[in-house]
């Protein structure tokens, strides 16, 4: 590469980086209205609550593994990911892969590792590898109150309980099925005790 294209690809990556900055700030600052106006709705007695993804919205849940989608995401992973991925999900089917925008820190000095997130039939795993690995498992049952968050683009793993990782970036196609199989495999437990 010449030293002009790697000055421009530089100028252009410093571009994204600043437009990417200002649309973050711009977010931050919609979801600080929101917040205050439902604030203010609920002290004018009106019912409010933020936006979600409603249940009779989202895609069917998967009725078989997408091995196909699980084992080309696999493609993307490291080998310490996959080993991890392994060794946390040994027994468990994985039914969806996905590769999150997410990025926490794993005991390496000043380094993030992104999270991927696997999608048993009745459990989200969350991984990254590294010198303290993440590991986490949440059982759907423990997730009745998940919702996709379209304004930050984040699948928001609720009631909140501490968790290590309580959202994930996911585009909203993929979030949305993340919600399906959450709320697909609560369904039966809603249904009988009805």
């Amino acid at each position: 590469m010449t030293h002009t294209n790697e000055r421009v690809l530089q100028q252009t990556v410093e571009q994204l980086r600043f437009a990417r900055a200002q649309l973050e700030d711009r977010v931050g600052l919609l979801e600080r209205e929101n917040a205050e106006l439902i604030q203010q709705l609920k002290d004018a007695g009106i019912a409010a609550r933020a936006s979600m993804l409603g249940f009779d919205r989202l895609p069917p849940p998967l009725e078989a593994p997408d091995t196909a989608a699980v084992q080309a995401t696999q493609a993307f992973m490291t080998g310490a990911e996959r080993q991890l991925l392994q060794k946390v999900c040994a027994e468990a089917e994985i039914m969806r892969l996905y590769q999150t925008a997410t990025r926490v820190p794993v005991g390496l000095w000043l380094i993030e590792r992104r999270v991927w997130l696997a999608v048993t039939r009745d459990a989200l795993i969350l991984l990254a590898a590294g010198r303290r690995p993440l590991a986490q498992r949440v059982q759907f049952l423990h997730l009745y109150e998940s919702l996709y968050n379209p304004v930050t683009g984040e699948l928001v793993l609720g009631p909140d309980r501490e968790y290590r990782v309580g959202q994930v970036r996911l585009p909203p196609v993929e979030g949305s099925q993340v919600l399906a199989e959450i709320y697909g495999a609560l369904a039966p437990r809603k249904e009988r005790s009805s």
